[in-house]
């Protein structure tokens, strides 16, 4: 919960700490996954309380009318002959938008590369989105020097209020 204290029967973000690597150990890391507490199953082998995985990474979902979306977006591209990128992001700022956020290599072909780029996520996605391509010099890694291929609040907040069985 907000005040990093365990929940019992509803679920809550995910903050775990990892001893292992004693010269680096990960403390109160917060993994952007969504979990439930299942305390601990009757004739199970564990002796551990568990835990489900309700929602994962926000970061790699898009949220359509019809529910979450994983993304593929690099990979299909690729697929699909347009490799003229460093980087590349996804950003959903609301329900019916997206952006392509790319940082081109030289060989980029302007206004025809955006263009297939809009057919790409049309073809991934269907007329889920409204698509806009921006070019940018450098996408910034997080805080956490990771770099997020989807940035989806409406994935995010769908995953926080959301009821899942």
């Amino acid at each position: 919960n907000d005040e990093g204290k365990p929940v019992e029967n509803e679920q809550a973000d995910i903050v775990s700490t990892s001893l292992v690597n004693y010269a680096f150990p990960f403390i109160r890391y917060h993994t952007d996954d969504l979990g439930k507490d299942l305390g601990y199953l009757d004739n199970s082998k564990i002796a551990f309380p568990v835990m489900e995985v309700v929602g994962g990474r926000g970061k790699d979902l898009l949220l359509t009318r019809d529910g979450l979306r994983p993304t593929y977006m690099t990979l299909y591209s690729k697929s699909r002959g347009f490799d003229r990128y460093r980087r590349i992001q996804l950003i959903q700022p609301s329900l019916d938008e997206l952006i392509v956020r790319i940082v081109p290599t030289a060989d980029y072909r302007g206004d025809e590369d955006a263009e297939l780029l809009k057919l790409i996520c049309h073809e991934e996605f269907g007329d889920n989105f409204s698509v806009s391509v921006e070019l940018v010099e450098e996408i910034p890694a997080t805080g956490a020097c990771k770099n997020k291929m989807v940035i989806s609040q409406p994935a995010l907040e769908y995953l926080r209020t959301a009821q899942h069985p």
